[in-house]
């Protein structure tokens, strides 16, 4: 089985690599694609802790991390407010 795409040929067993963050620096989709623009729009094409149909190591890892960044900002901010947050139940995925 192969896959054609921008004209190459992928076959079966490729590794390809996809680089998300070149979605960003787009010159087809931003007229200034190296500037930083806070309000850039439209950004159709970004994803944030992205979802894939497969399995793989790399996707837990972020979200394990990318969680406990959110956990952290939560409860800095619920000890400020005087909050309590109960603790998080441990993912079968994640151990």
């Amino acid at each position: 089985m192969t896959c054609i795409t921008d004209f190459r040929e992928v076959l079966t067993g490729r590794l390809v690599h996809d680089d998300g963050t070149s979605a960003n620096r787009d010159e087809a989709v931003f007229g200034d694609p190296q500037a930083f623009d806070i309000q850039r729009h439209p950004n159709p094409h970004l994803s944030y802790f992205g979802s894939y149909f497969g399995s793989y190591f790399g996707s837990y890892f972020g979200s394990y991390f990318g969680m406990g960044g959110f956990r952290a900002v939560l409860e800095h901010i619920g000890r400020a407010a005087g909050l309590h947050f109960p603790p998080r139940a441990g993912s079968s995925i994640v151990k």
